[in-house]
């Protein structure tokens, strides 16, 4: 599960965000390689959250909108 990824408001636009999620998709994706690992789960703090993660191809669990998931294999 990702906890928090966050990019201060003079920030935003610039790409950082992608740039952390990359990284920790990429760190997840090493760690999947020692040990089992399905998806990357997010609880995104609300919908212009909620939108960059689907927009990163994360899908919404069914019963949680706000919880979003990755499948990594």
């Amino acid at each position: 599960m990702l906890g928090r990824l966050a990019v201060g408001e003079s920030s935003r636009g610039g790409g950082i965000g992608r740039l952390l999620l990359m990284d920790a998709i990429q760190r997840t994706m090493r760690a999947a390689q020692e040990i089992a690992v399905y998806a990357l789960v997010v609880d995104a703090k609300d919908e212009r959250a909620a939108a960059f993660y689907r927009h990163h191809d994360f899908l919404p669990f069914q019963d949680q909108p706000s919880r979003l998931f990755l499948p990594l294999g």
